[in-house]
């Protein structure tokens, strides 16, 4: 039963007043959003069930978490990923949890976008690697949205997970993992970090490397990589890959598409910028410049004739002078020089003979 005096203490001004001393205690504006809609969600329920005759905190609003965001997530990049688990699969056990059986973990992590406690769920029974797509489906009461959720992953994970499922139990969880998922991950970051440093001999390589965010528990930026980060990567990762804001809400299984686009999916610059490959070009493009010359007559020196002058015109002869001898009775070069009559008929037959241009033919005089 409810006591109805204890009810009566929930007034707007003592939630409000609790909840700004808990945040002066140092919990952030989005812990203490979580205790406002869980006390919220229970008045509505006292007002449904008729405990309480009206719901006095139904006007308070929520805070604006923005201002206090105490640890930004980054995703990984598929380099890091690789890199993380390649080595992590030769590592030594820790609290139980082989080396391994950790590197399908944050495979699986990051191509379902399941959270830690539901891939703890996870039993044989779970994938369905021969349908088509392979799926991996999660129970209802073990989903944070309670519904079931069948999660398509990719073919080669599939291939990867079904070699490695055939060692497991039919029955039981098929993922061991420790309670401590943040410090077991900040471990093998930092041991595939080490060991992509030690890739390299030359030593001022290896300083520049040092410098670099890469698998870095907190890059330069602050934002840091923990378990959670590995949904935070198949999120980003999908719409990266051009996935529509629903397909991108639906795979993160998200009841807000401002929660996945805003929140999880972290995009750089880089990813803007290749968006903006489908606008226009503002710069005219050659083809019409040249196309716009040519309609002018301008794009060539010898413009090619029109249909009509084809066949009826022939084209110009073309005079060699020959300045070195201007009598006639010299030779130059083998060339024997034209005599004025020659060189004066020549010319009439050239003037009967209009050059082509991009005018049609016209017949008529030719000095008009």
């Amino acid at each position: 039963m409810v006591n109805r005096d204890r009810v009566n203490e929930l007034t707007a001004a003592a939630i409000q007043g609790a909840l700004a001393k808990i945040h002066a205690d140092g919990l952030s504006l989005q812990t203490c959003q979580h205790y406002l809609r869980a006390v919220k969600q229970f008045t509505r329920w006292l007002t449904r069930e008729g405990r309480i005759e009206d719901d006095v905190l139904s006007h308070l609003s929520g805070f604006n978490t923005a201002t206090d965001w105490r640890r930004e997530r980054r995703a990984m990049t598929g380099d890091e990923l690789r890199q993380l688990v390649g080595c992590v699969k030769s590592s030594a056990t820790w609290r139980g949890m082989g080396g391994a059986d950790r590197g399908m973990l944050y495979r699986v992590a990051c191509g379902t976008g399941y959270r830690a406690g539901e891939l703890r769920s996870l039993s044989r029974r779970s994938f369905h690697l021969d349908s088509d797509p392979p799926t991996v489906t999660l129970d209802a009461r073990h989903s944070k949205r309670r519904r079931a959720d069948r999660q398509p992953i990719r073919s080669d994970l599939a291939e990867v997970l079904g070699a490695w499922l055939a060692d497991k139990p039919g029955e039981g969880p098929v993922f061991a993992i420790p309670d401590k998922t943040a410090m077991m991950i900040r471990r093998d970051l930092r041991r595939a970090r080490a060991a992509w440093v030690r890739t390299v001999s030359d030593r001022s390589e290896r300083r520049v490397r040092l410098q670099r965010d890469f698998l870095a528990e907190v890059d330069a930026d602050g934002r840091v990589l923990d378990f959670h980060s590995l949904r935070v990567t198949y999120i980003t990762l999908v719409v990266k890959g051009g996935a529509s804001v629903r397909v991108a809400q639906e795979l993160a299984r998200h009841s807000d598409p401002k929660l996945t686009m805003n929140v999880y999916s972290k995009l750089g610059v880089h990813d803007l910028t290749g968006a903006l490959a489908g606008l226009p070009s503002v710069r005219p493009d050659r083809d019409d410049t040249v196309n716009a010359l040519r309609a002018t007559g301008t794009y060539a020196t010898h413009p090619p004739q029109l249909s009509p002058q084809l066949g009826h015109e022939t084209p110009r002869r073309r005079a060699t002078a020959c300045d070195e001898n201007r009598s006639g009775s010299g030779n130059a070069g083998g060339r024997k020089s034209l005599s004025n009559a020659k060189l004066r008929e020549s010319e009439r037959q050239g003037a009967a003979l209009r050059p082509a241009g991009v005018e049609p033919a016209t017949p008529g005089l030719g000095n008009r």
